[in-house]
């Protein structure tokens, strides 16, 4: 809520940096955002766009697009977060069916008989033969929505395994390893976050399974977590796998001199200091 009163209070007072307002405001959910002719200077989301927030998908998908993600379906198998879509035209968010019969469902979508976000209840006109399209009440008879769901989330590369040391000493190059298998066996690529300053990294793609070494350098002493997840040609991604390594302040000891001229004329208990010495170090 915070961000869609935040873009109104941009819109009311700058139209694309030119300190005015000319009375056109658009948020979230209001506008498709890629045609122009509707608002050139939109900040909303289209239908597609509001499917794609609502999946979390890393980047935004079109209608004709979510058919690389998706797995067809049959109208009695829909649940929640399901697709109607038509490629090029419109999709919709399933919610659920509204009576016994199934012949009523409710809908969540964005651009359809209002501009913004909003449930619906559609009738359902005909279903096909086979199942996997439906005509919907207020849309054209020519118009035939297929039924989807989103299946990637089940097929995205597993979490990856981060191995490596757990504590260190800063301005120290230290190593680790990095795999994740993808169930299709496609290609995969690794987001490296270091904990500290410095930028993500992105590495590979690599062959799925493949153990991928990697190193880096702390400059400065603390505790700090690495974090590595993978992603597949498909763009579908991972979980984030995290590793904790602390690089502590070397301790400063000092000795009384006293304790220095005993261990000059004993010389074994200077053996046996300076082990627990290193040992507390």
């Amino acid at each position: 809520m915070n961000g869609i009163r935040q873009n109104k209070i941009f819109f009311m007072i700058f139209i694309w940096g030119t300190g005015s307002y000319d009375g056109t405001i658009h948020f979230a959910g209001d506008v498709y955002t890629d045609k122009n002719s509707i608002c050139s200077r939109s900040c909303g989301l289209d239908c597609s766009g509001f499917v794609s927030r609502c999946w979390n998908l890393p980047r935004k998908h079109a209608t004709y697009t979510f058919a690389n993600i998706v797995a067809p379906i049959r109208f009695d198998e829909l649940q929640p977060g399901d697709i109607i879509n038509i490629p090029h035209y419109h999709v919709i968010l399933f919610k659920e069916f509204v009576n016994e019969e199934q012949t009523l469902i409710r809908t969540i979508e964005c651009g359809g008989p209002a501009p913004n976000v909003n449930e619906h209840v559609y009738r359902v006109t005909m279903i096909s033969d086979d199942g996997f399209s439906v005509r919907l009440e207020g849309y054209p008879l020519s118009q035939k929505f297929g039924l989807y769901r989103y299946e990637l989330i089940e097929n995205a590369p597993g979490t990856p395994s981060l191995t490596g040391p757990s504590s260190g000493n800063a301005q120290t190059e230290y190593s680790y390893t990095c795999v994740s298998a993808d169930p299709e066996g496609d290609k995969v690529s690794y987001c490296i976050d270091w904990g500290d300053d410095s930028e993500l990294q992105w590495l590979g793609p690599y062959s799925s399974g493949e153990i991928i070494n990697i190193s880096h350098v702390w400059k400065k002493t603390g505790t700090y977590i690495i974090r590595a997840k993978a992603k597949d040609i498909h763009e579908t991604e991972s979980g984030w796998a995290s590793l904790s390594i602390e690089m502590p302040k070397n301790k400063i000891i000092n000795i009384n001199p006293l304790i220095i001229q005993f261990l000059d004329s004993h010389p074994r208990m200077f053996l046996i200091l300076r082990q627990i010495l290193l040992f507390i170090a």
